[in-house]
């Protein structure tokens, strides 16, 4: 009998003491969260921590200090428990987050490789034109032109069936230009334009490749629409001036 209320006594301690720590490791999350909300990744780093030391199975806890490592320049750290973080949760947004942090760190074959394992992902991803064309960006950033052109283009492949995004064809019609494919530039920076009345990189890219062409009225024509958009454009204004000094 004595045993057995002891034994008793000794589970109901275990389960107090188990949800008073889960509790306790829930609270201090809460406080990394409202830390890491206001800008302090010094004091939301001590906190999530704090959690992961009573339970090192919170996925919260870890992504809150991945986040915090992140915005305060600790790629490596961020990318390592980003990485820990998917053990615990294959979340799609995770393999993003981790995939920008190598980006951010120069990393960026391994970002590319993080990117296209949500290509093989069993459940159809509605985002996979973003992540192609974010492909796209790292490729064009390293000066691999023609990779970043058929990135591009699979992104316009994959999201010209629900919604055309401007910014694929923005970013290939810059790209060509990049490259002196003029006509192709233009086509694209046009249909940029045509998606989005708003594109004002899409007018001052324009302008950059007929002043090239020494086209200086069209060019003027196209900086100006451009900054009627965007007023405050450094370097449309500034391409502007120059073109009113030769006019």
């Amino acid at each position: 009998m004595y045993k057995n209320l002891l034994l008793l006594l000794m589970i109901i301690f275990i389960s107090i003491s188990g949800c008073y720590a889960k509790r306790t490791a829930e609270f201090y999350i809460e406080l990394g969260d409202n830390l890491r909300y206001e800008g302090n990744y010094k004091a939301s780093i001590k906190y999530y921590n704090k959690a992961i030391d009573i339970d090192d199975k919170l996925s919260d806890a870890y992504y809150g200090l991945a986040q915090s490592y992140l915005y305060s320049n600790q790629v490596d750290l961020a990318i390592e428990n980003y990485k820990k973080l998917l053990k615990l949760k294959d979340d799609t947004y995770y393999y993003t987050y981790l995939a920008e942090a190598y980006e951010k760190n120069g990393q960026y074959d391994e970002a590319i490789k993080t990117y296209k394992k949500l290509f093989t992902r069993e459940k159809k991803d509605p985002y996979l034109g973003i992540y192609r064309y974010k492909i796209g960006k790292i490729y064009e950033k390293q000066e691999k032109f023609n990779e970043a052109i058929e990135c591009y283009k699979e992104s316009i492949k994959e999201d010209d069936k629900t919604k055309p995004y401007y910014i694929y064809y923005l970013d290939l019609g810059i790209v060509y230009s990049k490259i002196n494919e003029k006509e192709l530039a233009i086509e694209y920076l046009n249909k940029s334009i045509n998606i989005n009345k708003n594109c004002y990189e899409g007018y001052y890219n324009l302008g950059l490749i007929l002043e090239k062409e020494n086209n200086l009225k069209q060019a003027k024509n196209n900086y100006e629409k451009a900054l009627k958009i965007l007023p405050e454009y450094k370097d449309a204004k500034e391409r502007l001036l120059n073109i009113n000094k030769l006019l």
